[in-house]
């Protein structure tokens, strides 16, 4: 089972992963990584992120998307932990997405490195470590509610759209609407129909949950959405529920409300 958390800390969005997987402990004698090049993306598109690397399968890798000096206001990062998979003619590959709703508009750096191991203290890097720089264009979709207290909200709605069915290993953006105001938190969770898995196959899967925001939509509604990169998820039909976190995660005071949005994708 792979299993993903997320919380936004002020501006930045981290979101980390705990992988529950064996990992092999042999490691190159001179590891590399590369980053595909992207040049430039649209704030609000994906960002499909992927590149080879001589690391072993299912190594470690946390990637991050970090604005420099030159990036206008209300900048955020993210980070996202992923793996190593099996590649041909000496390489393996790794693969990411990303939702840049929330990102600010300049040039962004970003770095792949080599996880060696999580501890209480923190995590363990590698020496194999990649950074390329990306360029967010167009609208800012986030202003200076960001990251505002969820209280005292008793008639907003999310509405998900639907989603066409999807092979494995494709990257897409889960979207909706929503009357919720710009930089309300809302928690995603992802998962297989349990009435379609059977227990002893349930630990197979992969379950995701992480948070974003609301971002700026159209005059009268807002949008939230979700990156997802489905390469480590069995085929099957999956659940997607968007829901508003009430407290305030910057205290550690929150919790699952009422106002939540269903949908559901098939895997092929």
């Amino acid at each position: 089972m792979k299993l993903q958390t997320g919380i936004i800390l002020g501006q930045v969005i981290l979101i980390m992963s705990l992988f529950i997987i064996s990992v092999s402990a042999e490691q190159a004698d001179n590891p590399s990584i590369t980053i595909n090049a992207v040049q430039s993306i649209n704030i609000g598109d994906l960002l499909d992120l992927s590149g080879n690397t001589t690391l072993p399968k299912d190594s470690h890798l946390l990637v991050s998307l970090n604005p420099d000096n030159n990036c206008s206001n209300f900048c955020t990062g993210s980070g996202i932990n992923t793996m190593v998979f099996a590649g041909q003619n000496g390489y393996n590959f790794w693969s990411a997405a990303m939702d840049t709703s929330s990102f600010g508009y300049g040039n962004y750096q970003i770095n792949i490195t080599q996880i060696l191991n999580y501890t209480p203290q923190g995590i363990i890097f590698g020496n194999a470590s990649a950074t390329q720089t990306i360029f967010m264009k167009g609208q800012v979709l986030i202003d200076n509610t960001t990251n505002k207290p969820n209280q005292n909200i008793t008639d907003g709605y999310i509405s998900l759209n639907t989603i066409d069915p999807k092979k494995t290993g494709d990257k897409f953006l889960i979207r909706g609407s929503t009357n919720l105001p710009v930089g309300t938190n809302v928690l995603w969770e992802i998962g297989p129909d349990q009435t379609q898995v059977s227990p002893q196959y349930s630990n197979e899967y992969t379950y995701l949950s992480s948070n974003s925001m609301v971002v700026k939509g159209d005059d009268t509604l807002n949008r939230v959405s979700h990156a997802i990169d489905t390469i480590s998820f069995k085929p099957g039909m999956y659940n997607v529920t968007c829901s508003i976190d009430i407290g305030n995660l910057l205290t550690g005071e929150w919790k699952k409300g009422d106002i939540q949005g269903n949908t559901q994708f098939i895997l092929e």
